[in-house]
């Protein structure tokens, strides 16, 4: 895919630690995104996705803008230069699942599953100096894990979301602007992040009636 993104909104917190949204120049996102499943017997399903993208500022972002709310571009010190990276997207992202069927003596049928999902290291924020202070969001690997048995009326499973506890960030974000709230050069500043759903244990029933 491709997309060429023209005065894109971008959202950050001001000076009083109230949102404020602009518009941000020009941006291009290419990517390719690509899934498969392979039945490998009666038995086996594998199956999986990749996302691989490419988003970068195409224009400086100088973080004003004229008489007509268009961005200004041509700066000296622009916030953002062209070619910087867009925020939060990952380069890599990608998933992968095995399952196993088969049918117990009973005649029930049951299954054991293993999910991986793999989300690559990004950026934070889009001005560069922000981004220094907040940090970058680390890469993380989380693993789902399942089973189950069921018929034509019954069914039962017991899940583990994040097996291995893993403690992935989703977002960074500081309480008022990263330049005061968040420092990480001098570590003087608190850094807030929104961890992935933390190990979880369940159990599903089903009846048909």
């Amino acid at each position: 895919f491709y997309e060429n993104w023209d005065q894109f909104q971008f959202a950050f917190l001001g000076p009083n630690s109230l949102t404020e949204i602009t518009n941000a120049g020009q941006a291009e996102i290419k990517g390719i995104e690509s899934d498969a499943s392979w039945a490998i017997d009666s038995h086996w399903l594998v199956s999986g996705a990749i996302s691989i993208v490419d988003a970068n500022l195409t224009q400086n972002y100088c973080g004003t803008t004229d008489a007509a709310n268009k961005p200004i571009t041509n700066c000296t010190s622009p916030l953002a230069p062209s070619g910087q990276t867009l925020p939060v997207t990952p380069p890599v992202k990608g998933n992968a699942t095995a399952r196993y069927e088969w049918t117990l003596a009973n005649g029930m049928d049951a299954f054991l599953q293993g999910s991986l999902v793999y989300v690559g290291r990004r950026t934070s924020d889009l001005r560069s100096q922000e981004r220094a202070d907040l940090g970058a969001i680390p890469s993380y690997v989380s693993v789902d894990l399942s089973a189950g048995v069921s018929n034509d009326d019954f069914s039962a499973s017991i899940f583990l979301k994040n097996a291995t506890d893993e403690r992935g960030q989703i977002y960074r974000y500081a309480e008022c602007p990263a330049n005061v709230c968040a420092t990480q050069v001098n570590h003087s500043g608190v850094t807030y992040i929104v961890p992935i759903q933390p190990l979880t244990i369940g159990i599903k029933f089903g009846q048909k009636f």
